[in-house]
């Protein structure tokens, strides 16, 4: 059951970090989707660039993205079958005008459920 979880960047690893913790996941099923490649990936997570010439796939048990890389990825995102969806910090559409908004929401309308949590 594959999961896919919409958050601010800044909690995206820390997403990660939680499944693994409390749900003992292995951190190769546990996969990010970075603006940018590089950096230290001690954790062992599947990391991918949302820069990545080619096809991204979205093949892991939870599949973690920021609302910045949605309209990047927007294609993929509303062909995806996800059976869990998750907006983290889900303020970040209050705007309807807004570049994340407008690319957002149609991906989670797609979902026949979705879960928005903030705080």
């Amino acid at each position: 059951m594959a999961c896919f979880i919409l958050t601010p960047s800044s909690l995206r690893l820390q997403w990660a970090s939680m499944i693994q913790q409390w749900m003992n996941i292995p951190p190769s099923d546990i996969l990010v989707v970075l603006s940018q490649s590089g950096g230290s990936n001690r954790a062992g997570y599947a990391i991918v660039s949302s820069s990545t010439k080619g096809t991204i796939h979205l093949d892991g048990l939870f599949n973690i993205i920021s609302y910045d890389i949605v309209p990047k990825l927007h294609y993929l995102l509303m062909t995806s079958e996800f059976k869990v969806v998750i907006a983290d910090e889900s303020h970040f559409l209050k705007n309807a005008q807004a570049k994340r908004t407008t690319a957002s929401l149609p991906v989670l309308k797609v979902f026949l459920s979705y879960t928005l949590m903030t705080i």
